[in-house]
Parts: structure tokens; sequence; C-alpha cells
């Protein structure tokens, strides 16, 4: 995207005046029909026809290579733009001194040369020409080509203003507004905003309405706010068009209508407005203007946050947290998509939504386990009760190899309860008769306890007609049996 401070002249009508001043006759005139027509003719290749043709026959001047140049320019052919620009910069044609400075600039059909660039806006601006006086001022202003200077930036961008430049109005507005150069006196800053806004300059549009919208230099009016949003968000600005978004959402100067806010966070979105995005993901994730829809959250949330911006990445993490949740507890889950979907998460939300995924899968453990309980789809449930228990051990054991010391201690403490789930693995995983031996076992456990509190301790023979008293820490030769299925259960 160019900067919007520079400006390349595609004033038509300014150089029909010029050539018709110039060369009165027949072949001119032919020539000024062309760029006329070069409005609607987004090739140009009328007026590279015609102007050649008058250059040809010896009788153009700067003006008309400037305008051949700026036709060579607007299809592409740089280089061409470059020759003519320089042939007319040359002659001493401002316009064309303006736009060969800013191919220089931006490297287009000449190597970059910021320095070179200077110098022909120099020449530009010491003729008067406004939008080399802009271009000039820009220079200063950012330090490029030329040392940087705020308040020769100032003077130029003063000069150009005064002339009625509308992009110079807004720069001048904004060093205004920053304080930049300057000490900050943000009346004078609303004073060149509105001129610019005037003139219908969409980006002093967009700036007079913040102006407006937080009473900077103006008495505060949303309603006004609202109005320089709109007319700037009509002609593409994509911070108004967020800005209008916000408006027409919470209703301040305006009527609320949250369609029409989705429609504007929308616009600025896809403009590359980072908070835009981010807004118009969580309205798609809670079907809040628009339809509900997750694949369209999802994309405006990432999209916002690979730019940086953090809110938008734990929102979502929380998307992805829930996918996954949904997806365990579904009857035919995927396993594959919700891990996939619980390393997004933790990508995006960071450490808290690690802890979250060793949640998801201790609660999907516990559930497999009760779903273990029934005969009905027993094998599959301990499937994926062990599957979770090893996806659990595996997340707690990074964790508490991390360098995070919240990490390390949940880490750690799962990994001491270790036993336990694998306890109550074993215990699911038993067959009927293994628990009916278990109950045996328990019951003649008790029996024994009760005989040796009765006997002092030790619990007499179960063999009557022996004369001999034994005792036995088991208390049914059957239970060792019990005992060694159990042993193996393990």
């Amino acid at each position: 995207m160019n900067n919007p401070s520079l400006f390349v002249v595609a004033a038509h009508a300014f150089l029909f005046s010029a050539i018709i001043a110039a060369h009165a006759n027949a072949a001119s005139d032919k020539c000024v029909g062309s760029l006329q027509s070069a409005l609607h003719d987004v090739g140009g290749e009328l007026v590279i026809k015609e102007c050649r043709k008058l250059i040809e026959s010896g009788r153009a001047g700067a003006d008309v290579l400037a305008a051949l140049g700026r036709a060579y320019h607007a299809t592409g052919k740089t280089r061409d733009a470059v020759k003519y620009y320089r042939m007319a910069a040359e002659q001493g044609n401002s316009l064309a001194q303006n736009n060969l400075g800013v191919m220089y600039i931006q490297g287009r059909g000449v190597p970059r040369d910021d320095k070179r660039a200077v110098e022909l806006f120099r020449q530009g601006a010491e003729q008067d020409y406004e939008v080399a006086q802009n271009n000039f001022g820009y220079m200063y202003q950012h330090g490029r080509g030329v040392a940087q200077n705020l308040e020769r930036a100032l003077l130029w961008y003063r000069r150009s203003a005064d002339q009625g430049y509308a992009r110079a109005q807004a720069n001048l507005a904004a060093m205004y507004a920053k304080g930049s150069g300057v000490p900050r006196d943000d009346k004078r800053a609303a004073l060149w905003y509105r001129r610019a806004a005037d003139q219908g300059y969409p980006r002093a549009q967009a700036a007079l309405g913040g102006m407006y919208f937080l009473g900077r230099g103006v008495s505060k009016d949303k309603e006004q706010a609202a109005r320089w949003y709109q007319s700037a968000a009509e002609k593409g600005v994509a911070i108004a068009q967020a800005c209008l978004g916000q408006m027409y959402y919470f209703g301040e100067g305006i009527e609320k209508d949250t369609k029409l806010a989705a429609k504007w966070y929308s616009k600025a979105a896809e403009q590359g407005n980072v908070d835009a995005g981010y807004i118009l993901g969580l309205m798609y994730a809670n079907g809040d203007g628009v339809p509900k829809n997750q694949k369209e959250a999802l994309y405006w949330l990432n999209r916002s946050a690979s730019h940086g911006h953090k809110d938008a990445g734990q929102n979502a993490a929380i998307i992805y947290l829930d996918m996954a949740r949904e997806l365990y507890r579904s009857p035919s889950s995927k396993p594959i998509t919700a891990e996939t979907y619980l390393k997004r998460a933790i990508n995006l939300g960071g450490n808290e939504f690690y802890k979250q995924a060793m949640i998801v899968h201790e609660n999907a453990f516990r559930n497999a386990l009760k779903s273990a309980s029934s005969d009905k789809a027993k094998k599959a449930a301990l499937a994926k009760a062990e599957f979770h228990l090893n996806k659990l051990m595996r997340l707690a054991r990074n964790a508490a190899e991390s360098k995070d010391t919240s990490l390390i201690s949940i880490g750690k403490k799962v990994i001491s309860h270790r036993s336990d789930y694998m306890a109550a693995l074993r215990s699911s995983q038993k067959t009927d008769v293994v628990k009916v031996l278990e109950f045996i076992w328990n019951v003649g456990t008790a029996i024994n306890e009760a005989c040796k509190s009765l006997h002092g301790g030790k619990c007499p023979s179960p063999n009557a007609n022996s004369s001999q008293s034994s005792s036995y820490e088991n208390p049914f030769t059957y239970n060792d049996a019990a005992g060694s299925m159990l042993f193996l259960q393990k």
C-alpha cells in the first residue's frame, strides 16, 4: 500500500488546461480529448497514442511529456514513465519532478533513491507546486533522504496547506494533534482536519470523526463523529469503518444495529484492521449480528492473533478447547482431530491452556471409566480411558520438566496421583468372576479380623478335631486362589 502522505498526481483536469494553453491546434485538442477519454479507459492507451503523435511532430512541450509519463505510469510501464517524466522534469515541469521523485521513493522503474527523490521534490516545491511541497515536508518529517527536521516539515506542509491541498492540511493537522515539531494544539488540529475533510479527503474525515468522538479541539459530539466516520468509511478508510462499526454496535451517536456493526467491522477487517477482525470473530462466535459460525470465528480470531492481538489468541484458544471437549464427549470421537485442537489452544493461549488440556484428558478419563461400568461397549470405553490416561501423564511429565513454576507444580501433582489413576483403571478392567473372588476375599478377611479380636489376636485353627491350635493370617484357603487372581490382574 502506498504511503497516504505521498501523492502521484493524477489530476487530469490540470493536464487538460496546460496542454490546451500550450497547443491550441487540432493535434493538441485530439491529445486532450484522449486524456479526457482516459478517465474511463483503464489502459490509457489513447493518451499514449495521441500524445506520442504530438511529440513526434516536434510540437510537444514539457506538459505533454509529463502527461505521457503519467499515462505510461498508469499502465504500469514504469521505464517509459521514468523516461518521459525525466525529460519533462529537466525542462522544469513541477508535476514531472514530483512524480519522478515518488518513483525514486518506491523504486519503480529506477533504483530506490531517497536522496534523489528529495532533490526532485525540492525543485517542484520551490516552484510553489503544492503536491511537491507536501511530499518535501513528508521527507523532512520522516528523515528520508535528508536529516529529520520537524520544523521544516511543518513549514512545507503549511505552504502546501495554505494553497488548499487537502493532504497537506491533514498532515499539518496530525502534527498539531500529536505535538510533533510544534506544541500540541487540538483546536488547530481540528481546524485543519476540517478544511481537508470539507474537500472530501477521507483520512481527514476519519480523523475529524475521532476528534468529535473524543471531544479534542471541538465539543464532544458523537452524532458528528458518526457522520464523519460514515463519510470516510464509505470511501474505504479501514479505521473509520471499524469506528463506525463500534458506534453501531453500542448505539453511540447512531441507532444501535448489530447487523450494520458486523457489516462495517467486516469491511475494516478485510482491509487488515486487526481490532475489527478480533471483534468480528467474537460476533461470529456468539452469533451476534451474524449467524453463529465457529469456522468464521476462528478465521478472524486466528488472523488477528497472527498480527499480535493477544485477546484474539486467547478467545480462539477457548473455542479450540471447547471443540476438543465436544469431540471427546461424542460417542464417535475423533481423537486425532481433538488433539489437534488442544495443541492449537495451547499454542494460542499459553500455559493456562496447557493446564486446561490436562483437565480435558482427566475428565475424559473419568467419563470413560463410568462408561466401562456397563458391559455394553466396555472394551472400547476402557481403551478410551487408557488413551486419556496416557495423554494426561505425558502432559504432566512435560509440565513437570518445564521452566514455568505453576506448570511444574501441577505436573508433579498429577504424576503423584498416577497410582490412584492406575488403580481406578485396573478396577474397571476386572471381570465379574474376579469381582466375586475379591468380595469373598474381603469377607474372609473381615471374619478373620473378628476372630483374632475375640481370641487375643490369634485365630484358632478351623480344624475342630485337632488337639493343636494354630493361627492363620488369611482366613480361608480358597482366598489364596482369589488373591493370586487379583495379583495377576495388576
